[in-house]
């Protein structure tokens, strides 16, 4: 072995370096000395295990590589400081790992001397001090959510010393009343004690400071306000500050034992609603009947029910019972099993079906039925609900309107009249087949066929034409009957004819004119004899001024009269005097007076228009008396207000027999004009009633839909019950959904009933509460088939119409939907309806998700009596009078087109 040739001291120095290297080498913390720039000299094991790299990977490196960015700026201060001589200690920051994780550390950092005491390098130590922050930020974060649970507990607690509060978080302020906790201690504890209490609660303070425990009582207290108030109390003996305190946890019961106390109100007021719904029920204008499943026992039976079958069925306890009740259909005995409630206890529903019965009486009638089961929530079958009609009347009304329209076309027949009913505003409609005859058109096929407007308005000739339209539309405005005599020109021949029209314009059940019905005839050959009687009148009128006729001219609204001479003369008045009424009236004989003023005032009538009288006069200067004849006819405005009478008087006292009986066969003819006006009323009145009889087949189709939404929601009530969910709200919430239904099956009756009524008048509604109505009616079947229905409406558009007819629309499109869903079984079954605001309109669209319309029947879907679904399902009328409603009374728009997932309704108005 060489040599070692160093000094003891050199050796001793060595060993120090040696084992210096050796403690920093395997300390735990990281270790490292690096240049004044920065560049890493040594590293050791400690900095390989806190940051990841190894010595070979870091020495010669620029030291930033382990310090974050947001760091970097720190980095270049403390080097500074340490530059400068300083020393920095226990320097808390964040660092980089070679994963890319931060760490935190504690940095001890000092200046490296070489042997002139120069500043050479940095010297760093770094400790981990990651788990210790966590921990940190962990107790800190505690006390915070411990702070914040108890400050803002949702039960009162306070702490108190001696009886003085000195902590109480939100809850017990609100408790108390106060707004903070100054307020709270300017008063006691044992103050707002309920006077009652503070024994009990004196005697508990003092146990409790003995170390007893307080467990939960119920006290009363009072806030600050004087108020009483309920609360669960509990209280523990706990050190606050260094001092012995009691803390008291409170919860405010006051509103749960209100709450309570509605109950037990509630609970009586559903028993007294139970018996109200029971009532309506029973005294309900239909049958209903509710019977038990599988049993079959019968458990409700309406008054009406007793009313249509005419007895009583007292207790039935099986489906044997039902013999007593004797149904038919086709002339043959119903069987047991056939009844339509026995049906829906085998969980069938039954719309529409119409059956024959005996009534205890032995008289048969008709019945209409619908049936339907009622399940519990688990869906078991419970019960049955049928609800039943006697429609025996409206059959018989069927038979009898269409006797009465072979009879009216009998009588028009014979009376050589063409009748004829136009729809509005499309001109298109039926004339009988004397009308196409009358009128030179080929005739129909049958009795009668498809015609327009036009092919009659074509024909009349142009002078008379202005004057038509005017008629026609003086009779829309104000509902009058259309009557006119004009010239046309017949198709076929081209002869000119004279015909006689006569008609009125209906309005359907919304107030809006939809039709006019009429009847034509002709008057060729009575015209000819008026032209021949005026030309005589001519002829006499000119006989008649050559003869001595006055002439007169009575401005109506002025009450000037303009007389001639010769007129004024047979009143005994000389030419230079001025006629007026009251010299007018004057003159007439005593006792004719009376008389001349009635035939004025008939006159007056726009129905008559015609002044026609004998009388006598006594001359106002001569003292003669005369004999007079007097003719005027008045002049009307659009209005009917007479403006003026012209006519002529005539001294007939010579030859007042002779007149007396010319006026006599005037009369005659008068009289026979109005017998015809009469009959032809008649007629035109008949055919209104045929028209109004086509509209009682809808009824029963507009009754289908909500019948079955009332069975729906009482089949609700009994599962409700049952599931201990039948509370006032929900009852509430039921008999008002139930209620809608039974009002707007009413006002379907009266809709019906006024179908041709002028007096339904349009008012302004907002859309959004007749949805909701709407939409409350169908929930409940909605939900019962676990169909969702989701509902997007704008609160505050209004619409001009009829807010129960557009109602009417929403529930048949609604109806269509889920019959369209149930039909095809969609296995998550919905419908959108959105009500917004586009282009200035209200848009209603309501969309399902149900597959779409076929392409080949998409524009038949509002044809009248199309339907896709079975005779007992629909009458196709449905969606025929929706569009009805909306376009002709609303003077809207609905369409229907297919989407992605099934079809959409949309209403414009």
């Amino acid at each position: 072995m060489a040599e070692d040739h160093r000094s003891p001291q050199q050796l001793s120095d060595d060993q120090v370096r040696a084992q210096l290297a050796a403690i920093v080498d395997s300390s735990d913390d990281a270790i490292i000395s690096k240049t004044l720039d920065c560049i890493v000299i040594t590293w050791n094991g400690g900095a390989e295990r806190l940051y990841g790299y190894r010595a070979d990977e870091a020495v010669g490196r620029d030291i930033s590589f382990i310090v974050p960015e947001e760091r970097r700026e720190e980095l270049r201060q403390i080097t500074e400081r340490i530059a400068s001589g300083e020393r920095v200690e226990n320097l808390e920051t964040l660092r980089m790992t070679k994963e890319g994780r931060q760490v935190w550390v504690s940095l001890t950092l000092s200046p490296i001397l070489d042997s002139q005491r120069r500043i050479t390098g940095v010297s760093t130590i770094a400790r981990d001090i990651t788990e210790r922050r966590q921990l940190e930020y962990c107790l800190k974060e505690s006390e915070k959510r411990y702070r914040t649970l108890v400050e803002f507990a949702p039960d009162g607690v306070v702490v108190h010393q001696d009886g003085r509060f000195v902590y109480a978080n939100c809850a017990a302020l609100g408790i108390f009343g106060a707004r903070s906790l100054e307020e709270l201690r300017g008063t006691s504890l044992l103050e707002l004690v309920y006077p009652e209490e503070l024994p009990f609660v004196k005697q508990r303070l003092a146990e409790l400071l003995q170390g007893e425990a307080f467990p939960l009582r119920e006290l009363r207290l009072r806030n600050l306000y004087g108020q009483e108030i309920s609360v669960e109390a509990s209280s523990a003996l706990i050190d606050y500050h260094g001092r012995p305190s009691i803390q008291i946890i409170a919860r405010d019961i006051t509103e749960r034992k209100r709450i309570e106390q509605d109950r037990a109100r509630m609970q009586k007021e559903l028993a007294f609603e139970r018996v109200r719904f029971e009532t309506v029920v029973l005294q309900m204008p239909i049958g209903v009947a509710i019977v038990e499943a599988p049993s079959g026992r019968l458990l409700l039976y309406n008054e009406q029910a007793r009313r249509i079958f005419g007895f009583d069925p007292g207790e039935v306890a099986g489906l044997d019972g039902y013999q007593k009740w004797q149904l038919f259909r086709d002339g043959s005995p119903l069987a047991v099993e056939e009844y339509p409630i026995v049906r829906s206890l085998k969980g069938e529903t039954i719309i529409g079906d119409e059956y024959c019965f005996l009534r205890a009486d032995g008289s048969l009638g008709c019945l209409s039925v619908n049936s339907c089961p009622i399940r519990d929530g688990a869906g078991e079958l419970v019960a049955a609900l049928a609800a039943f009609d006697d429609i025996t009347v409206r059959k018989e009304a069927v038979k009898a309107q269409a006797a009465s329209e072979q009879r009216l076309n009998l009588a028009l027949n014979a009376a050589e009249m063409g009748s004829c009913d136009m729809e509005l505003p499309s001109g298109t409609g039926v004339w009988s087949e004397r009308h196409f005859l009358l009128l030179g058109y080929p005739p129909p096929e049958g009795t009668s066929g498809p015609a327009t407007t036009a092919m009659w308005l074509d024909l009349v000739v142009d002078e008379d034409r202005a004057e038509v339209l005017r008629g026609l539309k003086r009779a829309k405005l104000d509902g009058s009957l259309f009557q006119s005599e004009h010239r046309l020109v017949r198709a076929d021949d081209g002869v000119l004819i004279w015909v006689n029209v006569m008609g009125r314009f209906l309005c359907d059940e919304a107030g809006a004119i939809c039709r006019f019905i009429g009847v034509i005839c002709d008057v060729t050959e009575r015209k000819k004899a008026e032209e021949a009687l005026k030309t005589s009148e001519a002829t006499l009128k000119l006989a008649i001024e050559t003869t001595g006729v006055g002439i007169f001219d009575w401005d109506i609204r002025s009450g000037r009269h303009d007389w001639s001479e010769i007129a004024k003369s047979h009143y005994g008045l000389p030419p230079e005097e001025e006629m007026t009424h009251r010299v007018l009236l004057s003159a007439i004989y005593p006792e004719d007076r009376a008389h001349m003023e009635r035939c004025i005032d008939e006159a007056l009538l726009p129905a008559n228009g015609l002044f026609s009288a004998e009388y006598r006069t006594v001359g106002l200067k001569d003292g003669k008396l005369r004999w007079l004849t007097s003719r005027g006819r008045v002049t009307f405005n659009e209005k009917g207000e007479p403006l003026r009478m012209v006519g002529a008087c005539l001294d007939i006292t010579e030859i007042v027999k002779a007149e007396k009986a010319l006026k006599d066969e005037i009369a005659e003819r008068l009289r026979a004009v109005e017998e015809l006006r009469k009959q032809e009323q008649l007629l035109i009145r008949q055919g209104r009633l045929a028209a109004m009889g086509e509209m009682i087949g809808n009824i029963a189709h507009q009754w289908r839909q909500p019948l079955n939404t009332l069975g729906l929601i009482v089949q609700e009530l009994p599962r409700m019950y049952q599931r201990g969910v039948f509370d006032q709200a929900y009852l509430d919430a039921s008999t008002a959904r139930a209620m809608q239904v039974i009002n707007y099956m009413s006002k379907t009756i009266d809709g019906f009933r006024n179908f041709f009524g002028p007096d339904k008048e349009k008012e302004s509604f907002r859309a959004a509460e007749v949805l909701s109505k709407t939409v409350s009616i169908v929930e409940a079947a909605f939900k019962e088939l676990n169909l969702s229905i989701e509902v997007e409406a704008h609160p505050d558009l209004q619409v001009y119409g009829y807010p129960n007819e557009f109602s009417q629309v929403i529930l048949n499109i609604l109806v269509n939907a889920k019959d369209a869903i149930l039909e095809r079984r969609i296995e998550h079954p919905k419908v959108a309806v959105r009500l917004f605001r586009e282009n200035g309109k209200t848009v209603l669209t309501i969309c399902d998700n149900a597959g779409g319309i076929a392409p080949e029947i998409m524009e038949r879907i509002f044809d009248p009596y199309f339907t896709t679904k079975g005779p007992d399902k629909g009458t196709g009328i449905g969606l025929f009078m929706s569009k009805t409603i909306i376009e002709k009374n609303m003077n809207g728009s609905l369409t229907a087109r297919n989407t992605a997932e099934g079809a959409e309704f949309r209403i414009e108005v």
